[in-house]
């Protein structure tokens, strides 16, 4: 999935990518359900999101994996801050287990 950024103009026109991606989002943030976890996708992170409190978690891209200080389930998935490999939902799944839920007030 490939929630474009401010620098993938050029990357939208690599076929070699585009066919790599199952999905490519054009809103700037998208609200899916992975194996029943709801989650909020969006290419910059996010200080709170749709629903923190209830455990939805918030992956996002735009720092390269550098850190941000936001409490809660939240992880950058910037392929570029993975060796440019896909990230399993599994792997997510493990680091989101050991990020406490955080209220959002």
């Amino acid at each position: 999935h490939l929630v474009p950024g401010n620098h993938d103009k050029r990357l939208l026109k690599n076929t070699g990518i585009i066919e790599r991606c199952s999905l490519i989002y054009t809103e700037r943030v998208v609200n899916v359900s992975v194996n029943g976890q709801p989650i909020v996708l969006c290419h910059f992170p996010i200080w709170e999101w749709h629903n923190i409190h209830r455990g939805y978690w918030h992956l996002h891209g735009h720092l390269h994996c550098k850190p941000h200080g936001i409490p809660g389930k939240i992880m950058d998935v910037s392929s570029d801050g993975h060796n440019l490999t896909p990230i399993s939902f599994d792997y997510i799944k493990t680091q989101m287990d050991l990020l406490p839920v955080r209220l959002h007030h």
